[in-house]
């Protein structure tokens, strides 16, 4: 029934939902608040803190809303809802010194199933990700039947490697990766928003497993029910010499990317998530070694 509804009076109704929410989720409002203040506590007010909080959990709930109708809309309907922007900057696409697929660069920003769509305006690639199902079986279905409208490929991250590495190699894929998020115990100490931390290396490893060079793509909600879905510049795996570059220095421009998306619009990425865990952990080994 949802699915009915128009697209913009569902994100007016997941703000709604998302203002009571924010009210009762008392953790996750304050995840968002401690990390907005970790990042921006020098430059923005108390006051602005929780202004951004509140607006990015309420973009958060009016994205999940959304999301429900933009996955059941056609090529016709979407072009009024999202624009795609900056594609000059994909300039690898008929690159022949690449292999066929390339690795995007995509993140929690604005409505972030649309990143599917973005392939309709690219008809050579076929977009794809990776992701780990849930372990309830209810839930993994319900996941399955929602992405199932989306012309998206989805591979199983522990059941699916073979498929996907066949598919990457034979296909041309636009495979994305979400690689702003905390990575648990894996992956590389860097600065992210100017703070070390743990960072995932999934799409820099990936991309120099498969001969890709790395193509930032973010979304951006422009406004309730309408998005812009941007190219950044191309993050290049080879040196100029034609060497693989390290991950490290890839990943130093992976992060830059994603700074450069965060803060065109603070309240658009998903501050709700413990992004800088292994930032904490490390202050409180610090803290606890020295008692």
């Amino acid at each position: 029934m949802l699915g009915l509804i128009p697209i913009p009076l569902l994100a007016h109704i997941g703000r709604f939902i998302g203002r009571i929410a924010y009210i009762i989720d008392k953790r996750h409002r304050e995840v968002a608040q401690n990390n907005l203040r970790l990042i921006f506590g020098k430059e923005f007010s108390e006051k602005k803190i929780h202004q951004l909080a509140k607006e990015n959990y309420l973009r958060v709930v009016e994205a999940y809303f959304s999301a429900i109708g933009t996955l059941q809309m056609n090529e016709k309907q979407l072009k009024k809802r999202l624009t795609i922007k900056k594609m000059e900057y994909f300039r690898s696409a008929n690159d022949p010194s690449y292999g066929p697929s390339r690795v995007a660069l995509i993140g929690h920003f604005g409505n972030f199933e649309l990143y599917a769509k973005t392939t309709e305006y690219l008809p050579r690639y076929q977009f794809a990700t990776t992701y780990r199902g849930f372990d309830n079986k209810i839930a993994d279905q319900l996941l399955h039947a929602l992405r199932s409208k989306s012309s998206c490929l989805f591979f199983e991250r522990r059941k699916d490697g073979a498929a996907l590495k066949k598919a990457m190699n034979s296909s041309s894929l636009l495979i994305g990766f979400l690689a702003d998020q905390h990575p648990g115990d894996k992956g590389l100490w860097l600065p992210f928003m100017g703070v070390e931390c743990r960072c995932s290396t999934s799409a820099a490893v990936f991309a120099l497993r498969y001969n890709s060079p790395v193509v930032p793509v973010f979304c951006f909600r422009v406004a309730p029910g309408k998005w812009e879905i941007e190219f950044d510049k191309e993050i290049p795996t080879k040196s100029l010499d034609g060497t693989p570059r390290t991950i490290k220095d890839i990943m130093i421009d992976i992060n830059a990317s994603y700074e450069r998306a965060i803060r065109r619009d603070p309240a658009n990425w998903f501050w709700v998530h413990r992004r800088w865990k292994s930032y904490y952990r490390y202050l409180e080994l610090q803290k606890n070694s020295n008692e």
